[in-house]
């Protein structure tokens, strides 16, 4: 899917996609799957993710450092603003894994196919830290449970952890770029298509003229 609205100075704003929303695409999408019911849990493997990603923020806050990495692909780094707050951003972790990606995309015609998926995917279940996060929600789970059934236990099985993340992030690339849209997802943040102007635009190059998957930060409850 073209994004028609690119101009020199960027693009206007993206249609949004709820979590609700999302989540029903994903049934759709994997209807034929043999573990799709578990698709139905989505919004809690979210606010799972939420959890881990801000422990991993106080943890490396009280390590001395300003910054961690995000499922491989993203660099979340902080610092106070001009009112005292704590201010989150994401940027790339590194540039040949956000240009390979939308480089795929052009050359496969603007559309999304599974070659770009499988790229995708292989760079966030990277091991050994796809496997720890993946114990690591389980263990929150567990956790949780124990003072107030919240989440499923069926997200106390890693199995069904690893089918989720892919679901989730295969989902949010498919949406995101043949779709043209930003996935919101409360209390974690949002995924996006980003365009930038040559002059603003990181990593600028032709290769990136299809946008870069980008992650706004917009977690709450994070004290550090």
């Amino acid at each position: 899917m073209k994004n028609n609205t690119q101009n020199g100075e960027g693009v206007g704003v993206a249609p949004h996609c709820n979590l609700e929303s999302f989540i029903e695409k994903m049934k759709e999408r994997h209807a034929d799957d043999s573990m799709c019911a578990l698709i139905d849990h989505l919004d809690q493997v979210c606010e799972l993710i939420a959890i881990h990603l801000s422990r991993k923020i106080n943890k490396a806050h009280k390590e001395g450092t300003h910054n961690t990495k995000f499922m491989n692909f993203w660099k979340i780094s902080w610092r106070k603003n001009r009112n005292q707050e704590w201010a989150f951003r994401a940027s790339f972790a590194a540039s040949t894994t956000a240009r390979g990606l939308t480089k795929r995309f052009i050359e496969n015609g603007e559309s999304v196919d599974d070659v770009m998926i499988q790229h995708f995917f292989n760079i966030i279940a990277k091991p050994p830290t796809f496997m720890e996060l993946v114990d690591e929600l389980t263990s929150i789970v567990y956790e949780s449970n124990k003072m107030n059934e919240f989440f499923s236990n069926e997200l106390t099985v890693g199995k069904n952890i690893s089918y989720l993340l892919n679901v989730l992030f295969k989902g949010v690339l498919v949406v995101c770029y043949d779709e043209g849209m930003t996935v919101s997802v409360p209390r974690l943040g949002a995924f996006l298509r980003t365009f930038r102007s040559a002059r603003k635009q990181e990593f600028a190059s032709k290769e990136t003229s299809g946008g870069l998957l980008q992650f706004e930060v917009a977690l709450e409850n994070v004290f550090i």
